[in-house]
């Protein structure tokens, strides 16, 4: 399982190289951060159906291509966008700061180096946990959280904003 969840980024971000290359332009690749080794599940394709529409209503007007994968790492969608890669981090950090769902949103923008702009570069602190809103990778690190725990939190949040919309 492992050697595909790896193929999988490793075919995606050649992926995104390609498109850089192409297009000379910053990509956005928009995935969810599921726990476990099923990132295939209802749940998961719930959320990532949320977070693809808020995406694409939101950089609707920069959008010049648009690719959509299925991997054993989950889906993805990737987006190259005519619009400066610092500015299109901040409104996907806005996104996964404001938006209810934003803790397991996980969208990513390549420079034109290929080079993903992190959380850091943007002077932001790292994720909140979704079960205690410690730092997520101290918990993830001491593993503070069972898996079915974080996984059961995770379908709660989803399960909230589907009943709220």
């Amino acid at each position: 399982m492992i050697d595909e969840v790896l193929e999988a980024r490793e075919k995606r971000y050649d992926t995104i190289l390609d498109l850089i290359k192409k297009y000379k332009l910053p990509v956005i690749c928009g995935k969810i951060n599921y726990p476990g080794s099923n990132k295939n599940t209802p749940m998961s394709q719930k959320a990532y159906n949320i977070l693809e529409n808020l995406i694409i209503s939101k950089f609707k007007d920069h959008i010049i291509e648009q690719k959509n994968t299925r991997g054993a790492d989950g889906n993805a969608f990737i987006l190259v966008v005519n619009l400066n890669p610092i500015k299109a981090k901040k409104m996907a950090m806005d996104m996964e700061i404001e938006h209810e769902l934003g803790r397991i949103f996980d969208i990513d923008i390549y420079d034109l180096d290929g080079s993903s702009i992190g959380r850091e570069k943007m002077g932001v602190q790292g994720r909140k946990c979704v079960i205690c809103n410690s730092e997520a990778r101290i918990c993830i690190r001491e593993r503070k959280h069972s898996l079915e725990d974080t996984i059961n939190s995770i379908d709660k949040l989803i399960n909230k904003y589907e009943i709220e919309i």
